[in-house]
C-alpha cells in the first residue's frame, strides 16, 4: 500500500508507460486502491508475498511452502485465462478484453519470495514451449546463505529458506531462456548465484531517495533521520521514545526527525503514535510525521540530513535488505545501523560511514548516534564521493537494457535503448504485466 516496494512497482508501469505501452499491476484482493501512482490495478492474488517462519516447529514451514506455492501456481493460472478476485469472495472474469498471455509478451514480479517462486515457475512451464511471455523475477529477500567477501566460502543459516529457492532454481532452469532472475543488491545476487551454480545479475537498487540525477548537498547540516518508514518493532520503532528521550536533551543544537505511517494501523503502532504525539512538542528539537510523504518530502528528509538511523533488530535483519540503507548511502547520510547483519556489511561494503550498536536496547541506539554526531566516521567529502558512485551503479538505465535486451531474445547490450524503444512502440499488441 506504500513504501519501497510499491515505488518500485510503479517504477516497472513507468518506464513501460514511457515506451507506449500500458501496463496492468496485479495485487493482492486486499490492496484498496484502484489504480497505483496512476496505473491500473487488478485485485488477483488471494496471498501475500510475507510470511512468518515457524522457528519451534520448522515442518510447518514445509507446509507452507507447498500451500503458498500451489495458491502461487493457481492464482497465475486464473490470470492467464482473465479471471480475478471480484469485490469480496470469489472470483469473476473473463474480461471482455481479455488476452492470453503469449510469447510477445512480458510478465514481471517485482518482488517475489521462495514461497511463490516455484508457484510461478510451474505456471510458466505449464504453457506450450513456443508459447511462454518471457519472466523477469526480481528476488529481493534472504537467501538463507552468506558468502565470506574475501574467500567466498558460503553458511547456510537457513537451511529451509536456502532450499527453497535451490528446489525453484532447478525448476526454472528447465524453462529455457525466456525466464530471467536478478538478486537485489550484488551481495544478494551472489548468494543466489551460489543456490543456483549459475550466475544471478544484481539490479539497480532504484529507491525513491536515491534520485540517481541529484547530486548530494556539499555542506554539513545537524539534522539527524532519527526513523523512516512502518512503525514496527521489527525495525525498533518501539525505542523511538526512550532515544528521543536520550538524545534530544543532550544535543540541543542538532533536530531530530521521526516519520511514520504506511497506511496500516496495529495496537502497537497506535499507542507509540499516541506516545509520540506528546512527547515530541516536549522538545523543541523534535519533529514527528506521522503520515505518507509525498515523493518530494520523503527525499527532503534524507537531503538535508546529515544522519540516518536504522534502529532495527539485527537478529531480523541478519541478511534482510533495507531500501533505508541504500537512500541513505546516495544521500551522503551518516549511518546508525545495528552490527553483525546485513546492513553493517552493506555499508561497509559500498565504502560507507556507519556506526554500529551492539545491543538491540534504546540505549545501545542512543549512544551510536551521539557517537556518529560526535566523532563522525568519514568526512562529508568522502561520502559524496561514496554516494556519487553507487548513484552511477544505480541508474533507471541499467534496468531498462536489462528488460530490454532480454525481451528483445537479444545478448546484453547488443540493441540500444532508443532503437528498443522505437521497435516496442510498433507493437501494439504486446502485454506489459
Amino acid at each position: 500500500m506504500g513504501g519501497h516496494l510499491a515505488i518500485w512497482d510503479a517504477h516497472f508501469a513507468s518506464l513501460f508507460a514511457a515506451r507506449g505501452f500500458e501496463p496492468v499491476i496485479y495485487a493482492h484482493g486486499h490492496f484498496p486502491h484502484q489504480t497505483l501512482e496512476g496505473f491500473p490495478v487488478v485485485r488477483q492474488f488471494t496471498m501475500t508475498s510475507w510470511h512468518e517462519d515457524n522457528q519451534e516447529d520448522i515442518l510447518k514451514n514445509w507446509d507452507n511452502y507447498f500451500v503458498r506455492n500451489r495458491r502461487m501456481l493457481e492464482d497465475m493460472t486464473r490470470l492467464s485465462q482473465g479471471i480475478y478476485l471480484a469485490e469480496g469472495k470469489g472470483f469473476a472474469g473473463p474480461a471482455p478484453d481479455h488476452q492470453p498471455v503469449g510469447p510477445d509478451d512480458v510478465v514481471i514480479f517485482p518482488t517475489i519470495l521462495e514461497y511463490q517462486l516455484t508457484g510461478a515457475i510451474k505456471w510458466l512451464l505449464n504453457i506450450e514451449k513456443g508459447k511462454r511471455p518471457t519472466v523477469f523475477f526480481y528476488l529481493m529477500g534472504p537467501s538463507g546463505s552468506v558468502l565470506d567477501p574475501e574467500s567466498g566460502a558460503a553458511t547456510i543459516y537457513s537451511l529451509d529458506t536456502a532450499r527453497f529457492y535451490k528446489l525453484a532454481f532447478r525448476e526454472m532452469d528447465a524453462a529455457g531462456e525466456r525466464a530471467y532472475f536478478f538478486g537485489c543488491g550484488s551481495s544478494h545476487a551472489a548468494q543466489y548465484s551460489y543456490l543456483r551454480e549459475k550466475p544471478v545479475e544484481a539490479y539497480p537498487v532504484l529507491g525513491t531517495a536515491i534520485q540517481p540525477s541529484v547530486p548530494p548537498r556539499e555542506d554539513t547540516s545537524k539534522r539527524v533521520l532519527l526513523y523512516a518508514g512502518t512503525p514496527t518493532p521489527r525495525k525498533g520503532a518501539h525505542l523511538l521514545p526512550d532515544i528521543i528521550g536520550s538524545v534530544a536533551p543532550q544535543h540541543r543544537d542538532w533536530h531530530f526527525t521521526v516519520q511514520m505511517g504506511n497506511g496500516a494501523h496495529t495496537r502497537e503502532s497506535v499507542t507509540l503514535h499516541n506516545t509520540l504525539t506528546v512527547l515530541a512538542p516536549e522538545h523543541e528539537n523534535v519533529s514527528y510525521l506521522a503520515r505518507i510523504l509525498s515523493t518530494t518530502n520523503y527525499c527532503r528528509q534524507f537531503n538535508d540530513s546529515e544522519i540516518v538511523v536504522a534502529p532495527y533488530d539485527p537478529e531480523v535483519y541478519f541478511n534482510t535488505s533495507s531500501g533505508i540503507v541504500w537512500e541513505a548511502i546516495a544521500t551522503a547520510n551518516i549511518l546508525v545501523v545495528p552490527a553483525n547483519c546485513w546492513l553493517a556489511r552493506e555499508a561497509e561494503r559500498l565504502g560507507a560511514a556507519y556506526v554500529c550498536f551492539d545491543s538491540f536496547t534504546a540505549e545501545a541506539v542512543s549512544t551510536a548516534v551521539s557517537k556518529a554526531i560526535s566523532d563522525p566516521p568519514l568526512p562529508r567529502e568522502a561520502r559524496i564521493a561514496a554516494a556519487m558512485k553507487f548513484k552511477q551503479q544505480n541508474r533507471t538505465e541499467i534496468l531498462t537494457q536489462q528488460i530490454f535486451d532480454r525481451w528483445a531474445g537479444q545478448a546484453p547490450g547488443t540493441v540500444s535503448d532508443s532503437e528498443m524503444s522505437a521497435d516496442r512502440q510498433t507493437q501494439s499488441d504486446r502485454q506489459v504485466i
